[in-house]
């Protein structure tokens, strides 16, 4: 039934990548039949090109894929502007009697939506900043009067941004309960105080697109006519994948190991090798960076964390006990109301034995000029502290710094991805 496109056209090939993903080509492979339909039914191919407008509904085809695929991973992460952003270059999409019509109106719903994907961007950037000067302000970093000011800066943020970050409310939103590695009451109790501050009327969320879109798109199908279509047996055309970011944080490794930096990017490129098609490809790496936007934030605040009592230490040792001694008292005491360990048991932790040994050791003994942290990494004031103690006595000792610890351990688990995850475990 190939027609004046033969057997051997790229349209062959091309549907036999969609369907490795069907779920991710779906409007493809709607467009893929029609255009079967008529190239079996032309005379010539011109004939064919001018009914089929020089295939100007497969390219349609494939920006609704796209675009919904966009909507499906900002669902699933539970961010509604992502989710109206790739709304508004869905609906846009059916726009447009011919190719530069077509895109014209694919540029200007781009437009639109860059700048919701933005709002969420910075929502969910606010939250993590704002939990990591809560925590530097908490755990008597030199820095605290900076980490306080930052910390209420990012809570106006939010408030003004996002409605349902509100008192009673936010830690029920999965893109910021997702966000927050701690079980225990103790971020509730940080963020207690700022309810009662004054705030305006905040931006309110964005419609979720599903039910448009859901109707755009019977009705387009409707438009587009059922068939049953023989195709020829056809390989798969292959998808040229480029994986920078994933070598990037490959040899990243080397220089600063991180074991769950390490299996998200190489869950990552086995993720991305099994698209069948570029937009397949998009799909499935839309959906591994926004785990990443989620798993970095988490990352860096857990480990931030249980290096607080060692950073407050090192600074002790650095600038002396008279200046930065009670830092170490607040420091231990916020930590253990976080996971239930004292800074002498976190000595002991996998996680943190391991920042010592893999990350805190090269950087002594190699220094950290024009070396800086990546996103989702953490731990480099502890460094910047601990490189200066060790310039200043050529040595660390923790026992005469940290004391005795007399808080009894009661570790409190970790949440990931709604999974419980215990503190003395290697596994984050």
């Amino acid at each position: 039934m190939s027609g004046v496109l033969g057997e051997h056209h790229y349209i062959h090939r091309l549907r036999a990548g969609c369907l490795l993903q069907p779920e991710l080509n779906r409007h493809q492979l709607v467009a893929l039949d029609r255009e079967m339909v008529l190239a079996g039914r032309a005379g010539s191919v011109g004939a064919y090109l001018a009914e089929s407008r020089d295939l100007l509904e497969l390219a349609r085809a494939a920006m609704l894929d796209r675009a919904a695929n966009e909507v499906a991973v900002a669902r699933r992460y539970d961010d509604p502007w992502g989710a109206a952003a790739g709304g508004v270059e869905y609906l846009r999409a059916f726009d447009g009697e011919d190719h530069a019509a077509l895109m014209a109106n694919h540029l200007a719903a781009q437009d639109e939506a860059g700048k919701l994907r933005a709002h969420g961007e910075q929502m969910m950037a606010a939250f993590g900043r704002l939990f990591e000067n809560l925590l530097l302000a908490k755990t008597g970093s030199v820095e605290a009067g900076v980490a306080w000011a930052e910390a209420t800066a990012y809570w106006h943020e939010l408030r003004a941004g996002d409605p349902l970050f509100a008192e009673h409310t936010w830690l029920a939103q999965p893109r910021y309960r997702s966000r927050l590695p701690w079980t225990s009451a103790a971020p509730g109790e940080w963020i207690a105080p700022y309810w009662q501050l004054e705030s305006g009327v905040p931006m309110a969320i964005p419609e979720d697109p599903a039910v448009a879109m859901a109707g755009a798109e019977v009705a387009w199908r409707e438009r587009m006519g059922s068939y049953m279509v023989t195709w020829p047996a056809a390989e798969p055309w292959p998808v040229m994948i480029a994986m920078p970011m994933v070598e990037e944080y490959a040899r990243r490794q080397r220089e600063w190991p991180d074991d769950l930096v390490a299996r998200h990017w190489e869950e990552t490129g086995r993720s991305l090798e099994r698209a069948g098609t570029t937009i397949a490809l998009s799909a499935l790496a839309a959906e591994r960076e926004a785990r990443w936007k989620v798993d970095a934030t988490w990352n860096g605040l857990c480990l931030s964390a249980v290096l607080a009592p060692p950073r407050a230490a090192a600074t002790v040792g650095c600038f002396g006990e008279e200046m930065a001694g009670e830092g170490l008292v607040e420091a231990g005491a916020t930590v253990y109301g976080l996971i239930g360990y004292g800074p002498r048991a976190l000595l002991e932790l996998p996680r943190v034995k391991d920042f010592m040994e893999r990350n805190l050791g090269p950087r002594l003994a190699g220094g950290c000029e024009g070396f800086g942290a990546w996103r989702g990494e953490a731990g480099f004031d502890f460094v910047r502290h601990a490189m200066g103690w060790w310039a200043a006595s050529g040595a660390m000792d923790w026992d005469q710094v940290m004391g005795d610890d007399k808080l009894a351990s009661s570790a409190v688990p970790l949440e990931r991805w709604g999974e419980r995850v215990e503190v003395g475990a290697n596994s984050w």
